[in-house]
């Protein structure tokens, strides 16, 4: 497993991706390295978005496939801002993804 410091950061809104797998992996990372989890309210082969678990709380990931080359994802919104404490599982060291 990797250490903290090499996990990833949450994507940037522009960011592209090769798979809704790969941008799924890299949320993940930033959920283990800050400590909160997420669900997947919304997954299609076109379009994905990945909330904070606390439905009040505003952090979002959205990404959508790229029209003019397929084999892109791109994220086209991100809401980096938790309101809300984290979840008490998460603030444990285990992050967890509803889907």
């Amino acid at each position: 497993m990797a250490s903290l410091h090499e996990l990833r950061e949450l994507p940037i809104e522009g960011d592209y991706f090769l798979s809704f797998e790969d941008l799924l992996e890299v949320v993940r990372d930033a959920s283990v390295k800050y400590k909160f989890s997420f669900r997947v309210p919304h997954k299609d082969p076109k379009r994905a978005r990945y909330r904070c678990t606390n439905k009040d709380c505003p952090w979002t990931v959205n990404a959508h496939m790229n029209k003019e080359n397929k084999n892109e994802i791109i994220v086209d919104k991100v809401v980096s801002e938790h309101t809300c404490i984290g979840d008490r599982q998460a603030k444990r060291g285990a992050a967890s993804c509803q889907e």
